[in-house]
């Protein structure tokens, strides 16, 4: 389970900020 755990964050996080990155970035440049 703890295994599972800290393999699933990382994955995790690098989800949250790529898709993140995909919203921000035509945003900005969609802004300047």
């Amino acid at each position: 389970m703890q295994g599972s755990q800290e393999m699933g964050f990382p994955v995790l996080t690098w989800m949250s900020v790529h898709s993140t990155h995909m919203i921000v970035t035509p945003v900005l440049l969609a802004t300047i």
